[in-house]
């Protein structure tokens, strides 16, 4: 399956991307993003964000929203809760 990977150089202000399939690759360069500094400053306009569990790191999410953080059930609190009896 290809894979597309594209960057922004901020020193030269333009796009690289790299078009990969197996040992081909093909990177083009040279598209000016000097007009449009959007490019280098806004999080919302950058493709390939960051996923957790699935969930695109995008605007404000929490924990919930993430899949993190579940509620115990009491079969797993209990396990928790063990005290060792003494000897």
């Amino acid at each position: 399956m290809p894979s597309i990977n594209a960057i922004t150089d901020p020193d030269a202000k333009q796009l690289v991307a790299t078009l990969s399939e197996g040992n081909k690759q093909l990177t083009v360069s040279g598209v000016d993003i000097g007009n449009n500094p959007e490019y280098l400053k806004n999080y919302d306009v950058l493709l390939n964000k960051p996923r957790i569990n699935g969930v695109e790191l995008r605007g404000d999410i929490d924990s919930d929203d993430l899949s993190i953080l579940r509620p115990l059930t009491d079969t797993e609190i209990d396990q928790i809760m063990v005290v060792p009896e003494e000897v």
